[in-house]
């Protein structure tokens, strides 16, 4: 299969691709009846509602994985950054984080990254 974002080819069991660290289409959590678009997450949260994201990044820090997404409320103005918890090869959860120290870290590697397509403000 390809990566929905780089367009790289992906092996069929990978959660994530290895170029760009885009989580694939079938990746658990990310399933293709909770993908409306190419970066558009559905999770749920501790309530049982359902919550919409844009996928923005996946970075890796200190031996964790992290996603960053922007919620797609139009009052959304900042990211939230969870972290990627494998329960088994084929299932992953998404975890708060809330050492405040990892959450900078992570936000400035994204920032540092994607500095060219985002303005970031303090």
């Amino acid at each position: 299969m390809q990566c929905i974002i780089c367009g790289k080819e992906i092996n069929d069991n990978s959660n994530f691709c290895e170029d760009c660290g885009s989580p694939t289409i079938g990746a658990p959590n990310i399933s293709n009846q909770n993908i409306n678009n190419e970066n558009r997450l559905e999770l749920t949260d501790e309530n049982g509602n359902k919550i919409f994201f844009e996928f923005l990044d996946l970075i890796s820090y200190r031996n964790h994985e992290y996603v960053v997404l922007l919620p797609e409320d139009e009052d959304a103005d900042e990211v939230v950054i969870l972290q990627v918890e494998a329960l088994s090869d084929d299932t992953e959860n998404y975890i708060s984080v809330e050492n405040q120290q990892i959450l900078n870290s992570v936000f400035q590697i994204f920032k540092e990254r994607n500095r060219d397509f985002f303005t970031f403000t303090d």
